[in-house]
């Protein structure tokens, strides 16, 4: 009896927790649907024909294209913006995010995809591109039997190499371009060991870069699912709806570039220009005029000698409170590159920069990077300006990595870094300029800089690059210059389109709530009642001797007052009573 008030306070605790955490999804979906509101309204100011289409799926791309950019903006600008109050005070709109209901692909559709990294090219690139028909014969016989196989690709090739030539060493076709890590003499024990750490390494470089271009879908809560040992990774993109997009995005080679980039002093004309006209361009008021007649970039560009001042970017004070200053979004001179910007407003600067009647200001060849947005705990990331001298192609790309790896120099991380002999031509007029006009190298891939190094002196095809690293971002980049040399894709083997199974009726938080009590709470609510309903009769109509036996040992040595509604007594008092009583 004196356990009924614990069990309905236990009971009601776990609805108000229950509800409470249904509540991150119902304020989270209210919040969204604000700011679809609002990007559906400046779709309708832009394009006014949008408003003749019942839903987004009945408009044209460049219309959903649209709406997507400017839902996305709205999304990573608002993600401090507090949605909630929680046991720990304010909640924001990204912390929400991340604790409301996952619904997964079954409740609102989505696409599932199992990509394949693929190991041929590695192979081919590790061999040196050798034209020997038992190697080339080996790799397609080994993708032969891959599909009907649990070995991992290594073991299917050097099988089928053996087959072929038995008596070759592998080392024969893998000392050449492995820089010194096997010679003509190493056991194929080693070589083997060797080429497993590279797919070990061309594998968690794809999946690395899976996982970056997946963030760009904006899923909230995507599912990857890396396989190393058959080189597969599966993906679930709950949400998504746009197959093409996926296969583009996903199976696009990675593209490692090096460029050179623009100082600050030498954008600083530009900038103050675009925080000159920023209010009236938000208000749209401004005029569109004659194109302002860029900066000659074909000529390298006079150090500025002065001091580090920069007296034409004030980024604080404001001459009247109600306009909108550009600097409030970009601290330039701030950190490297030209400056830094909020993760949560990286989406609208972008857009801003981009913008015809911003973009004007700016030299023409110029293009907008930002650093890497994945660093633990960082909540701002640098703003690069690539200086690209109007070419599509940069001086310098990754197929002329022949190496890249983590080094240490009197105790401190580096990276070290050899080129071929074309390579390592482009590289030293790279880094002599950078030396002597103290330029900054970015080192991009996918439109990301994961670094921005000014080089100590003209250097040749084997180089350092130093700065203050730690251990983990030394590997990690010397894992992204290898992404350059070695060329294992993900190709998609496997694709689904899911439709929403439990929620293609209703999307409605409170249908998702319902099925979350019918499912999970009731039958344990029930449980209890059930339990509280024995009401330890057999404590108080068994014998006094077996009680004192049963019971209250079994109190004293479970030591706890949950014992009495337990199932347990009622399942030994049953036995009792049909055999002693």
């Amino acid at each position: 009896m004196q356990l009924k008030g614990l069990i309905r306070f236990f009971t009601v605790l776990l609805i108000i927790y229950s509800l409470y955490q249904l509540s991150f999804t119902y304020f989270v979906r209210q919040h969204e649907k604000k700011l679809e509101a609002k990007a559906k309204k400046s779709l309708n100011a832009k394009y006014p024909e949008a408003k003749n289409f019942k839903s987004l799926d009945d408009m044209p791309d460049s219309l959903v294209k649209f709406y997507n950019a400017r839902l996305r903006i709205l999304e990573d600008s608002t993600k401090d913006v507090t949605v909630t109050y929680g046991i720990h005070g304010a909640v924001s709109y990204q912390k929400a995010k991340n604790e409301e209901l996952n619904l997964g692909l079954d409740l609102q559709g989505g696409m599932n995809v199992t990509l394949e990294v693929e190991m041929t090219g590695l192979l081919k690139s590790l061999a040196n591109n050798s034209k020997d028909p038992n190697f080339l014969k080996a790799i397609e016989n080994a993708n032969n039997r891959k599909a009907n196989s649990d070995a991992d690709f290594i073991t299917l090739f050097v099988e089928e190499f053996k087959k072929l030539d038995a008596n070759r060493q592998l080392a024969t076709l893998f000392s050449a371009a492995s820089s010194g890590r096997v010679d003509v003499t190493s056991s194929d024990s080693k070589v083997v060991n060797y080429l497993r750490g590279e797919a070990k390494t061309a594998f968690e470089n794809t999946n690395r870069i899976l996982t970056t271009r997946i963030d760009q879908f904006g899923v909230a809560q995507p599912g990857i699912y890396p396989n190393p040992d058959k080189q597969i990774i599966s993906v679930e993109l709950p949400g998504v709806k746009d197959k093409e997009r996926v296969r583009k995005l996903l199976q696009s080679t990675a593209n490692l570039q090096f460029w050179e980039t623009y100082k600050l002093e030498q954008v600083q004309q530009s900038l103050a220009n675009v925080d000159r006209d920023f209010d009236a361009f938000l208000k749209g008021t401004l005029q569109d005029t004659t194109p302002l007649q860029a900066p000659d970039t074909t000529k390298a560009a006079t150090p500025d000698t002065t001091a580090g001042k920069l007296p034409q970017i004030d980024t604080t004070a404001k001459t009247n409170v109600a306009k909108k200053s550009f600097f409030e979004i970009l601290k330039a001179g701030q950190g490297v590159g030209i400056g830094s910007v909020s993760i949560k407003d990286t989406g609208r600067l972008r857009s801003y920069l981009n913008a015809d009647l911003l973009r004007r200001h700016f030299p023409a060849d110029a293009v907008f990077a930002y650093g890497d947005v994945n660093t633990k705990g960082q909540k701002e990331v640098p703003l690069y300006i690539l200086r690209t001298y109007n070419r599509d192609k940069a001086p310098l790309e990754g197929d002329a990595i022949t190496d890249a790896r983590q080094e240490f120099d009197n105790g401190k991380p580096n990276v070290s870094l050899r080129m071929n002999d074309y390579g390592a031509a482009e590289w030293g007029k790279l880094t002599e300029k950078s030396y002597k006009e103290q330029i900054p190298i970015a080192i991009v891939l996918d439109n990301v800089v994961y670094s921005a190094p000014i080089a100590v002196g003209k250097l040749g095809n084997s180089s350092q690059i130093t700065g203050n690293f730690t251990a983990e971002t030394a590997s990690d980049l010397a894992n992204i210059l290898k992404i350059g040399k070695l060329p294992a894709p993900a190709k998609i083997v496997q694709e689904q389109q899911v439709g929403p199974t439990l929620g293609q009726k209703s999307h409605s938080l409170w249908q998702y709530g319902i099925y979350y009590l019918i499912y999970c709470y009731f039958p344990v609510d029930a449980g209890l009642l059930q339990y509280q309903r024995l009401d330890c009769k057999y404590c108080t109509d068994i014998k006094p001797a077996v009680y004192g036996w049963y019971s209250c040992r079994f109190r004293r040595f479970v030591n706890s007052p949950w014992y009495c509604w337990s199932g347990i007594n009622d399942w030994y008092g049953s036995g009792y009573e049909r055999n002693y009583l």
